[in-house]
């Protein structure tokens, strides 16, 4: 099983080089915040594709990280997420929010992680109601949603 890691990118006036001033939802507010926590997400990855590979489960992480930050960018990257030997898209949503219908048609399977600690994503508001619309309109099959839970994210990658 191969996985590639998809980050929804902050918009641009979260990306300057000075922090912004005005209010925000979730941490990013700079350019070497995203920065910071894209390398982070890596080094977790990494670790816990480890540990998977240690239990004898023959998974990959892809190199690189897909950035998303506009319906555009999904749209021009769908092939990207719709490759035939890519088995899960693992979504952070660390800020911005693309058309997500796009992602998950485009993927064999998605996995919307959001993490709370030591920095809340700003998926955390707006994932849950949307998972559960897709789950309403029987278009979750494919689809599955961890709010910081490391171990459950584990499982989710076994059962797949």
């Amino acid at each position: 099983m191969k996985v590639k890691l998809v980050i929804l990118k902050p918009g641009e006036h979260w990306l300057s080089d000075k922090p912004a001033e005005d209010g925000y939802w979730g941490f990013v507010r700079c350019k070497k915040d995203y920065e910071d926590e894209k390398s982070t997400l890596r080094k977790e990855f990494e670790e816990l594709i480890g540990d998977l590979k240690k239990e004898g489960r023959n998974i990959e992480l892809l190199p690189g990280i897909l950035e998303i930050q506009r319906e555009d960018d999904a749209i021009e990257n769908f092939r990207k997420l719709k490759t035939p030997d890519v088995d899960v898209n693992i979504i952070f949503a660390v800020e911005g929010f693309p058309d997500l219908d796009i992602i998950v048609a485009g993927s064999k399977n998605v996995i919307f992680f959001d993490k709370f600690k030591p920095n809340i994503y700003w998926g955390t508001l707006f994932l849950p109601p949307y998972y559960q619309e897709l789950k309403s309109k029987g278009n979750a099959k494919n689809v599955f949603l961890v709010e910081g839970n490391w171990e459950k994210l584990k499982s989710i990658l076994r059962g797949i």
